[in-house]
């Protein structure tokens, strides 16, 4: 053992098995040859540094051939019932406290620190990271199992953590997970080149049902377009340029389930002083509106395929309608030598010539029913400018009277009917009103019911 001073010794106790860490001596600093009997040369060394709180160890590999590798420390344990090849303790730093610090540089491939895991029978681990905190001062503590960050110029690929899954069975990258909170938070873009995969086997569902009124709630949302505040939160990383998306607080009021609150943390440099603040936030489960919009779309769906079975259904009426005016002519006076032999029982004799015509004086009025074309109900309208033997019929396209709903004497005045005509088929109709020797008719289109 020689000292760098050369006015010193470090004792080598039990053979040579060990180092005195316990030293206590006036030597500063002494160096350890390993790999050789003489004091000039050997594969590695091992430096011993004494400071106020004892002696320290820094080992240091600095010959060997560059095809040998080269390791400047190698420490193992053994069948014990927890081994530890190297446990490291730092605290009570000024700045800061690290446990363990890896350097590595001048290589084609370096590694700061390098961990392996084998051999175990439930779970390996490479490296593991445990930060403790609880202190309960404010602010709180962040606490970091590992960290990593990669510095580099313009020309370099840096990596903050780098994370390969292979050869197995189950493969995962990276794997995260929170008892509560965020398992991962991203303060910046995310780039993904598989499929994002979110959890929605049937299995792990309770009380499955179908979405109702999603039109009602998609038409309380409220889209913008806005451009993130980054100026004022330069620590999150926001997005520039124009986005398209909700406001949380908006879209809290109409579906509070799919808006979360997220806590960003503070950070701080390697003295403890606050960089950017905390933040509490608000944010939305987009993909929530997946199944939103598409229960939306469903269901104005159903209501243009409604929209459009009563298109077709009053399409195949204006062609039915087509075809019975062409035989209008027809029906007309088979309808007119019917009315004629009604009214002639009866001792009327109504004006032929004025069938369908207003009075030009205004004498009496038949308005048209209201609404027209229409399925069950629609409403009938006349006016008397006198009164008079008032009847007024329903007549299918045949001529055949379906339904009568006046025959009376009637005083000058408007009447109102609402004709029923539930039950009866589809197609053209005629509502006729006789007003003593007057006869006036209008058209009607019933739909099916």
């Amino acid at each position: 053992v020689n000292d760098l001073n050369l006015d010193c010794d470090w004792d080598v106790v039990n053979g040579g098995a060990d180092v005195a860490t316990g030293y206590s001596g006036a030597c500063v600093e002494g160096e350890v040859l390993i790999g050789t009997d003489n004091q000039t040369g050997g594969n590695a060394k091992v430096f011993m540094t004494k400071d106020y709180a004892g002696t320290t160890l820094r080992s240091e590999a600095i010959s060997g051939s560059e095809m040998q590798n080269q390791t400047a420390g190698h420490f193992t344990a053994r069948f014990g019932l927890n081994n530890y090849g190297v446990d490291a303790i730092a605290n009570t730093g000024i700045a800061a406290s690290i446990g363990v610090r890896g350097q590595a540089s001048r290589s084609p491939l370096t590694y700061g620190v390098y961990g392996s895991g084998s051999g175990a029978e439930f779970v390996n681990f490479g490296t593991f990271g445990i930060a403790n905190g609880g202190s309960g001062q404010q602010p709180p503590t962040n606490n970091v199992g590992v960290f990593g960050r990669a510095l580099g110029n313009s020309t370099d690929v840096n990596f903050g953590g780098y994370f390969i899954a292979c050869d197995g069975g189950k493969n995962i990258g990276l794997y995260a997970e929170a008892c509560e909170g965020a398992a991962a938070h991203f303060a910046g873009s995310i780039v993904v080149n598989g499929p994002q995969l979110s959890l929605s086997d049937e299995s792990i569902k309770v009380g499955m049902e179908d979405i109702d009124n999603s039109l009602d709630l998609i038409n309380q949302l409220s889209p913008k377009q806005y451009q993130f505040n980054g100026e004022s939160y330069p620590h999150l990383n926001l997005k520039s340029g124009l986005s398209y998306g909700f406001s949380a607080q908006e879209v809290q009021q109409v579906m509070p389930s799919v808006v979360n609150a997220v806590y960003h943390p503070a950070k701080y440099d390697s003295t403890g002083e606050m960089i950017s603040p905390e933040a509490n936030l608000l944010a939305l489960e987009y993909q929530e509106f997946i199944a939103i919009l598409t229960a939306g779309i469903k269901e104005q769906q159903a209501q243009i395929q409604e929209q459009e079975n009563e298109l077709d259904e009053m399409k195949d009426m204006m062609m039915q309608m087509h075809e019975q005016m062409q035989l209008m002519n027809e029906q007309m006076q088979m309808l007119q030598q019917q009315i004629d032999g009604c009214c002639m029982d009866q001792g009327w004799v109504p004006k032929s010539s004025e069938i369908g015509k207003q009075d030009p004086m205004g004498k009496n009025e038949l308005y048209q029913n209201t609404p027209n074309p229409f399925r069950n109900h629609t409403t009938i309208r006349y006016t008397l400018e006198q009164g008079g033997r008032v009847m007024l019929k329903i007549h299918d396209g045949n001529g055949r009277v379906v339904a009568q709903l006046e025959n009376a004497e009637q005083s000058a005045g408007t009447y109102t009917y609402v004709w029923d005509a539930a039950g009866l088929p589809a197609g053209l109709y005629h509502y006729t009103l006789f007003v003593d020797d007057e006869l006036l008719v209008k058209r009607a289109i019933k739909l099916h019911d």
